[in-house]
């Protein structure tokens, strides 16, 4: 927890360098930019600026272990949904000072002076505790008081006057490393900085995240697009050309898609299995044809022919009788239905069929 106050004041100041318009309000839209490093802070560990159309917004950052505003306060912080959440930590009570005896309590920290006399260790200069709390640090014009990156200092009267850091003067923090340096127990630590992950690895599959202090590059979802419109994420960090066959573009009416480690490729679509390209049913040696049997067909052609298509008629008894006694149904070659004459001389009502019509008698 005594990392909070630090990043915060890290983040302020950079922000406080970042060149924008006199009248623009931190974080409103007027704020201009070119690029999302322009965006001043909005002051919520818990965003990240970006630059669209040249104009500053701050989005949602993600969930996790946020920065709080101060260490030593008994809290911990972590992000939601671009929100920071405070909760008690007991483990978070230290003042950073080395003649406190640190506690939390329900009412907050409590941070109660050391028995005067203890001895204490500012760096690597040893001191005695006092009665205020405070580690009492003797110097002269022979013995100077010790200075760090977390610590400045003179001597007064006798004794040392310490300057505490939160941030340490140098090294320089490093970016897309996920961690920012601090100061603690005036030594430099790296502490995790969640909104300061690593660079692009170069793979349009993958994330670029912090895992604690670890820059790391996870996986983006199964079946995310990337590349091209039509390739997919593997979920395993690759860009192939399919994660399921649906993702396959048939290349012949019997052909069925298939996805094999990412690679499209075709199999046999199954006899009686409708065309993958196309109106029908495929054959056994993977032709598409209209029928393989009756089933296939549909009412006005319900029949299946030897060709595989779909007719009225395979016999003339598949057809209706047509007008008049001396008509009789036919099937053409085609699978039409139609009528014929019957033959001259056929037994009918009134006398005998002559041309398709029933006489008296037929010359």
């Amino acid at each position: 927890m005594r990392v909070v106050g630090v990043i915060v004041s890290v983040i302020a100041a950079l922000g406080a360098s970042c060149a924008v318009d006199a009248t623009s309000v931190v974080g409103e839209r007027s704020d201009p930019c070119l690029q999302p490093e322009d965006c001043p802070d909005d002051g919520n560990p818990c965003t990240v600026p970006l630059c669209f159309e040249r104009v500053c917004f701050y989005d949602p950052g993600p969930d996790g272990p946020a920065v709080d505003s101060i260490g030593g306060d008994c809290q911990s912080a972590r992000c939601e949904a671009g929100e920071l959440v405070l909760e008690r930590d007991d483990t978070d009570d230290d003042d950073n000072q080395p003649c406190t005896v640190d506690t939390c309590t329900d009412a907050g920290p409590l941070h109660v002076p050391a028995d005067e006399g203890d001895p204490c260790v500012i760096g690597v200069a040893n001191g005695t505790c006092n009665a205020s709390g405070q580690c009492l640090v003797e110097c002269s014009l022979t013995k100077p008081c010790p200075t760090s990156v977390c610590f400045a200092s003179e001597c007064v009267d006798d004794f040392c006057e310490f300057e505490f850091f939160a941030v340490p003067t140098e090294p320089l923090d490093l970016p897309a490393d996920c961690t920012i340096p601090i100061c603690e127990d005036q030594q430099v630590v790296l502490a995790p900085q969640p909104t300061d992950p690593p660079g692009d690895d170069g793979f349009e599959c993958t994330d670029e995240a912090c895992d604690g202090t670890t820059p790391a590059h996870p996986p983006k979802l199964l079946g995310e697009p990337c590349g091209t419109p039509s390739m997919f994420c593997d979920g395993a960090g690759a860009c192939v050309e399919c994660v399921v066959p649906a993702d396959c573009t048939p290349t012949a009416p019997c052909d069925a898609p298939v996805c094999d480690l990412g690679v499209c490729g075709a199999g046999a679509v199954p006899e009686g299995d409708p065309c993958a390209i196309g109106v029908g049913v495929c054959t056994l040696a993977g032709a598409c044809v209209d029928c393989i049997d009756a089933g296939d067909c549909l009412t006005p052609t319900p029949l299946c022919s030897a060709t595989n298509t779909c007719v009225e008629c395979l016999a003339p008894g598949d057809c209706p009788d047509p007008a008049g006694e001396c008509r009789l149904p036919a099937c053409s070659a085609g699978g039409a239905c139609g009528g014929m004459n019957a033959a001259n001389g056929t037994v009918c009502a009134t006398g005998v069929c002559c041309m398709g019509n029933c006489v008296a008698s037929c010359p």
